[in-house]
């Protein structure tokens, strides 16, 4: 049975997870995905992993190696590109609705986001903030991720971790694991005046919401059973920000899926880009069509500056 079609969406987010998520900044939510769906979900993720489905594109890596080689804890961006199946569930039009119960009637896809971590050998997660991976100098906007297990988790396997109240801080500073900025992870810098983490066991198909400010990690999979999680992130729409902002721990960053995926989209993949974009809905907003439209004017404007040794007008 569908949440989607069984419940009204104020059902979806009722009081109770509202107070959490404004209180907190998470909550959870059962059964966001029947088990049926469940395992048509996993078998997908699965199967996309086993034919490295999207290293070229550079959307397959790992979640710690050095390198990004998927082999420790391999994560995939946006897997839906290559499962037709992925986008039809009853588990994306609840997240959906959910997305659109919090954020408002214009929230859209942000990205997804499938990690996989094997029995004994899975790696943490470092402790982090999703707002330092997305993290925009031009502008920011509300982002939520919503997080559901294909296994049941709990601290054996990497259920996830929180610091409550911890989204109503600031962005803290991040760097790369261990300084080696070939890694696809980012670690914050933990205050030593954090509260105690609360962990957020859950049964496969429930979710855990929560704001891209508050701050969150899962150990690492110590037990014998797979841990297999798959994370859609919706947005609203920009606002730009009212001064400049830097964000270091990204500028030093030298993935080699980023250049695997600069060189797929020299190859012809812009159009695919731009088709997925379309498909998605990313374009069906004029408010984000016109920041992003800034954007690229801005930066030609500044790269223009710079060959020619003056402002641009």
């Amino acid at each position: 049975m569908s949440l989607h079609d069984d419940l009204r969406v104020e059902e979806l987010v009722g009081d109770a997870e509202r107070e959490d998520f404004i209180r907190n900044g998470f909550f959870t939510r059962k059964c966001i995905a029947s088990p049926e769906e469940v395992a048509l979900i996993r078998s997908e993720l699965l199967g996309l992993l086993s034919r490295k489905a999207g290293f070229k594109q550079g959307a397959l890596t790992d979640l710690v190696a050095p390198g990004g080689e998927p082999s420790v804890s391999p994560q995939m961006l946006n897997p839906s590109n290559f499962s037709a199946a992925l986008r039809r569930t009853e588990h994306r039009a609840n997240c959906f609705a959910i997305a659109r119960a919090i954020l408002g009637p214009d929230a859209r896809l942000a990205f997804e986001h499938m990690i996989y971590k094997p029995p004994g050998i899975g790696a943490g997660t470092h402790w982090h903030q999703d707002d330092a991976f997305t993290a925009d100098a031009d502008a920011e906007c509300a982002q939520i991720s919503i997080w559901m297990p294909l296994h049941d988790v709990d601290e054996s396997n990497s259920c996830m971790r929180y610091i409550a109240r911890s989204h109503l801080g600031p962005l803290l500073p991040h760097h790369s694991p261990n300084n080696d900025v070939t890694v696809s992870g980012l670690e914050l810098d933990m205050p030593e005046d954090a509260p105690a983490p609360t962990y957020v066991p859950l049964s496969a198909g429930d979710c855990v919401v929560h704001h891209s400010r508050t701050m969150h990690g899962a150990g690492p999979n110590h037990s014998s059973k797979e841990r297999l999680a798959y994370v859609l992130a919706f947005d609203g729409p920009p606002r730009r920000r009212e001064g400049p902002v830097t964000f270091p721990w990204l500028s030093v960053k030298q993935m080699p899926r980023i250049a695997r995926h600069k060189h797929w989209l020299l190859k012809g993949g812009l159009l695919f880009e731009a088709w997925r974009k379309i498909r998605d809905g990313r374009f069906n907003d004029p408010r984000r069509v016109s920041y992003k439209a800034g954007k690229v004017w801005r930066r030609m404007k500044a790269s223009l500056a710079r060959r020619f040794g003056g402002p641009i007008s």
